[in-house]
């Protein structure tokens, strides 16, 4: 039994004592959600598509692109910006950028964690502040800078980009993993950054019940060191090649598969098509790089648009709470299975 959290039914956080209970194994649960995940691209294969794309550019590029992808968390319409928009322009002309936005917002494509710039003034503010905010990446994350540790850099750039406005926790761990991978700053994520972390802490409270009352409970010291070491005890315990990054990403999805049945293993994959179309529907005058640049970067079963689905499968987001087994598409055949999910027909026998 698990015990009542402050003699309540629910949790600081909503984590009800039903979703504590161990219906299904979550260890096992989570090293396959990680694995099929990250089989697939992920997680924020978005990430890596712009990435991908932004090979060989300029580091000044690269970290507008940087910009550009994390405003609204999705590589289409980061890429419809880019092509509209250098960074100098947003300088230059910081009120032709709010123009534009306006005139455009119908065409543009957010994904729900950016809440904070939803708004056509929002999201102008934001780039006016993003573009402000980069000179800094020159003197302080450029490869060349030296500092004590990756781990003391990061906890400056930290600092830094919390002045930038509209960026947030989530947000801000988004965009210095992505100037960590494809601008070689000499940063490195120590942490899950787990004070005001709810969603990996919520996901760390499933692996680790007996520990639900900190990991649940507020930002004090204590709870946030606890749920820091047991993410720790998840890295050296899940036998699968985990960054930290990696890890508090994997923990908010698994969260949203088991409790929110909303997440599986490709489901990012699904919703970049979304956003592709609405953007060339949007912006007839550019050519979008992202759909070759998926078949460079990804393993083929796993785009929709070479298989068959232009949409995110939103009834593979309840497989694991009901039929407790995790979707791949490496494993199973969608168009055979679609119509029975809880008996999934194999991908080979498809074939």
């Amino acid at each position: 039994m698990v015990k009542r959290l402050n003699g309540s039914r629910k949790s600081t956080w909503g984590l009800s004592l039903s979703e504590l209970a161990v219906s299904v194994d979550h260890w096992q649960k989570f090293a396959e959600f990680c694995h099929y995940e990250q089989l697939a691209g992920g997680p924020d294969p978005h990430m890596a598509l712009v990435g991908e794309m932004s090979r060989g550019e300029p580091l000044e590029e690269i970290w507008w692109r940087a910009g550009c992808y994390i405003a609204c968390y999705n590589a289409p319409t980061a890429e419809a910006i880019w092509k509209h928009w250098t960074a100098r322009e947003v300088r230059m002309n910081p009120e032709g950028m709010r123009r534009w936005i306006r005139e455009n917002w119908a065409g543009l494509g957010f994904r729900r964690e950016r809440r904070a710039v939803r708004t056509p003034e929002k999201l102008g503010r934001y780039f006016v502040s993003y573009v402000g905010y980069m000179p800094l990446f020159k003197v302080h994350y450029h490869p060349e800078a030296k500092f004590v540790s990756p781990g003391d850099a990061y906890e400056m750039a930290w600092r830094d980009l919390q002045k930038v406005y509209g960026l947030g926790r989530y947000v801000a761990l988004k965009i210095l993993e992505f100037v960590t991978r494809y601008a070689d700053a000499p940063i490195a994520l120590p942490d899950i950054r787990a004070k005001g972390g709810w969603s990996p802490r919520r996901a760390l409270a499933l692996l680790f019940p007996e520990d639900a009352e900190a990991l649940l409970g507020d930002d004090s010291p204590r709870n946030v060191a606890i749920a820091e070491d047991r993410a720790l005890q998840v890295l050296e315990r899940v036998e699968e090649p985990l960054s930290m990054y990696n890890l508090q990403v994997l923990l908010c999805d698994y969260k949203q598969s088991v409790i929110g049945r909303r997440q599986y293993p490709g489901r990012s994959q699904d919703s970049e098509i979304v956003y592709g179309r609405k953007v060339e529907d949007a912006f007839p005058d550019i050519k979008l790089e992202m759909w070759d640049a998926r078949k460079r970067l990804f393993p083929h079963w796993a785009l929709g648009e070479l298989n068959g689905w232009w949409e995110v499968r939103e009834s593979l987001g309840d497989v694991l709470a009901d039929h407790n087994y995790t979707w791949s598409d490496s494993l199973y055949d969608w168009h055979e299975s679609k119509d029975n999910l809880a008996v999934p027909v194999s991908a080979s026998k498809a074939a």
